[in-house]
């Protein structure tokens, strides 16, 4: 599958819950960036727009300037965590990220 880019701004989404809602339920790793283009913010959803209004519910991005949303269509989760290893980005908190976690199917004896 091609990736496609889309970047907007992010006070233009943070308006309403419509607002983030009229994203197409979009995969893929999306960024915040900041108004001089530094990478403030790096994620990864099955449903970028859902994920969004997560991000505006919680607060906490108003009033950072103009933040730019770019969201890589498509990208997957070790994109993301390849760049979050590479760019340390400011608001990320890696060491809560569920990496490496391994499941088994316990069966019972009884």
């Amino acid at each position: 599958m091609e990736s496609k880019i889309i970047s907007f701004k992010l006070e233009e989404i943070f308006q309403s819950y419509q607002t983030c809602k009229a994203i197409p339920p979009l995969q893929g790793v999306y960024f915040f960036l900041s108004a001089s283009g530094d990478v403030l913010y790096i994620g990864h959803s099955k449903n970028i727009g859902s994920r969004l209004n997560n991000h505006r519910i919680q607060g906490g991005w108003t009033g950072r300037g103009a933040v730019t949303v770019v969201i890589i269509e498509g990208a997957s989760a070790h994109i993301e965590e390849h760049l979050l290893e590479e760019l340390k980005t400011p608001y990320n908190k890696p060491e809560l990220k569920m990496k490496n976690w391994t499941y088994r199917k316990v069966k019972n004896s009884l």
